[in-house]
């Protein structure tokens, strides 16, 4: 259920969700009744990272040449963090999705503060942002919940607080009015402060905190992967710019963000 009053700010939107689920967020913490998402603009669908990268922006699905060495990439290296890393396949998928690569997984978190940072940093150029609360028992009976906070060697999964839950074929999009039958789910929508956005960028220097030889050695990686295992020579000009482009958009993430 999306709310359609704009909240007159965070601490309205904590407000609201303390007493629409009766809960103290305080306290809600790993083990808690809620997990939350937030969104730094209202979007019409929440989408995973996968299901956003298969689809071009007018609706269509991209050519395969173009995303297959994405979900390719995803596979080895899912693999090789199990069987190297010694990370069960939530965790190596969830390391994935924390540093830049398209997974099938939704981002969640029981912290309030994190789900705040999220829906107000890198926002600037618009005014609302969003809070979804999910009720976390409910919605474990139909996605899969990992918890990432615990991460072995991944700082920015355990500062950040963060889950992931994997969904079945059949939910793509967190916003659908025909997961209400299912669980519980509701939207806020509010107005940011400039105290919110400068909050938020003091917070992004704990939640993305620098890990060098994570960028190394990841970004190493993914080129080698891309560059190695990718007939570029086989693909038209077309698919090497997209493939191109989702690279840098992958190193982006991987990187800190800029915390001034």
């Amino acid at each position: 259920m999306m709310f359609k009053t704009v909240l007159k700010g965070l601490d309205d939107c904590r407000a609201r969700i303390e007493n629409d689920f009766q809960v103290d967020l305080s306290t809600n913490g790993t083990d808690g009744y809620l997990l939350l998402r937030g969104e730094n603009r209202c979007y019409d669908q929440t989408e995973t990272s996968l299901k956003r990268s298969l689809t071009s922006h007018d609706g269509f699905m991209r050519p395969f040449n173009e995303t297959a060495p994405f979900i390719d990439f995803e596979d080895i290296y899912t693999d090789f963090l199990v069987e190297d890393r010694g990370l069960d396949d939530g965790h190596a998928k969830g390391f994935l999705q924390h540093y830049g690569v398209p997974t099938n997984l939704f981002d969640l978190t029981p912290s309030f503060e994190v789900a705040r940072f999220f829906a107000t940093y890198g926002g600037e150029e618009s005014p609302i942002g969003v809070i979804g609360a999910f009720v976390r028992h409910e919605l474990a009976e139909h996605l899969l919940i990992t918890d990432l906070s615990g991460h072995p060697f991944a700082a920015r999964p355990r500062r950040q607080l963060a889950f992931t839950a994997a969904p079945p074929p059949g939910i793509t999009d967190l916003k659908s009015p025909s997961l209400d039958p299912l669980f519980t789910v509701r939207w806020y929508v509010f107005t940011k402060t400039v105290d919110d956005l400068a909050t938020a960028r003091r917070n992004a220097t704990y939640l993305y905190p620098d890990e060098a030889e994570i960028e190394y050695f990841f970004g190493r990686d993914l080129d080698h992967f891309i560059q190695g295992h990718w007939a570029f020579g086989d693909a038209d000009t077309n698919a090497i710019a997209a493939i191109q482009r989702q690279v840098e958009l992958t190193r982006r993430a991987l990187r800190a963000p800029d915390r001034r």
